[in-house]
């Protein structure tokens, strides 16, 4: 099935380079620590998440081609010429979840960059066979299995530009309710969704999307990898701000390796992430925080996930208020969607008339 992406190089197409199976991966994990690895995959993650707004993928893949040999190197610079994909962001999710589940947590090694290349191309070649159907003979099961395989796994590509999650974040985020709100919905809410959002969470919105705005320069312009506590020290980053992000965007390794045993044990999905899409940064017992994904920080702080968090929140504290929250929310949601259409619509010939709930 052809969607338009890249062709994702498999093992078997760099003869060159062996097969790692499971088993194989398994023990070359093993042999190196996790930390350093993890943070290394995590680089890699970042670099090839901002390099789809410039279409400069490939320098990513050529890059990392620099520490690898002969005749491989050859025969992967082959395959981008071709327009093939490399370096992809699916095995390197599930990369990332392997090196947390088998790594050594106080190993300090990191594999040969041909090591890692032969497991990423494993790991695509497992990939594209886990998104199979698992019973071709039932027609209605393959269908709803290939959907369920290509909304996931095109989700978890998807690269949403800073400039444009923050530019939706404002325009949902620092704006007045909408006027098709009820007066009862907005009784027990505060002046505004920002406003509602700092009293629930306990603080600040606009404090906590700094620390996004920060992460986003410190990524794409100096290369950072991790923060340690001296970081936050250094650029005077301390307040509710930061505690909230460390307690609500921060796992430990060790939690995130149990849930990921439990996942593994319940036979779950590839390509299950929530946890992780919450809870993006890594949290070392010395309280350096290193990202699973820069992406998934970015969505974090800036996505649907202000909404979903704050929701569930409030509703712990006042189901009725949270109802009344959950309706406010839905109508800008709504006119966010107005707002894209009436733009789109300036720009095009009319089709039809509008339908508007607006009381105007």
């Amino acid at each position: 099935m052809d969607n338009g992406s890249p062709r994702v190089v498999g093992s078997d197409d760099i003869p060159a380079l062996p097969y790692f199976d499971a088993r194989r991966r398994r023990r070359l994990w093993k042999q190196v620590g996790v930390v350093p690895t993890f943070e290394w995959l995590s680089r890699i993650f970042a670099d090839l998440d901002l390099s789809r707004v410039t279409n400069t993928d490939d320098n990513v893949v050529s890059k990392f081609l620099a520490d690898v040999t002969e005749p491989v190197r050859s025969q992967v610079a082959e395959k981008l010429t071709q327009g093939h994909a490399v370096i992809h962001g699916l095995p390197l999710f599930l990369a990332i979840k392997e090196v947390v589940l088998y790594g050594d947590m106080a190993g300090e090694a990191v594999p040969t960059s041909e090591d890692l290349l032969a497991a990423l191309l494993s790991l695509s070649a497992e990939g594209n066979e886990a998104a199979m159907p698992s019973d071709p003979a039932q027609f209605e099961q393959t269908i709803g299995e290939l959907t369920l395989g290509r909304v996931t796994q095109a989700s978890l590509l998807h690269d949403d530009p800073l400039e444009l999650v923050a530019g939706i974040c404002h325009a949902t985020w620092h704006r007045g309710w909408s006027r098709i709100t009820s007066t009862t919905s907005l009784s027990d809410l505060a002046a505004g969704p920002s406003e509602q959002w700092g009293e629930t969470m306990g603080v600040e919105l606009d404090e906590f999307l700094t620390l996004g705005w920060l992460f986003y320069n410190l990524w794409k312009h100096d290369g950072l990898s991790r923060f340690d506590p001296d970081f936050f020290v250094r650029h005077e980053l301390q307040g509710k701000a930061l505690d909230f992000l460390i307690k609500n965007c921060s796992i430990s390794l060790s939690e995130l390796r149990t849930s990921l045993q439990k996942q593994r044990d319940n036979n779950d999905s590839l390509w299950t992430r929530y946890q992780m899409q919450q809870r993006p940064f890594i949290r070392l017992d010395d309280g350096t925080l290193i990202p699973i994904r820069f992406q998934f920080v970015i969505q974090r702080i800036f996505g649907d996930h202000l909404f979903l968090e704050s929701a569930y929140v409030l509703g712990t504290k006042s189901p009725k208020s949270a109802e009344h929250y959950k309706d406010a929310m839905r109508d800008i949601f709504e006119e966010r969607v107005g707002d894209v259409l009436r733009r789109i619509s300036r720009m095009t010939i009319p089709a039809g008339p509008w339908l508007s709930k607006s009381p105007r």
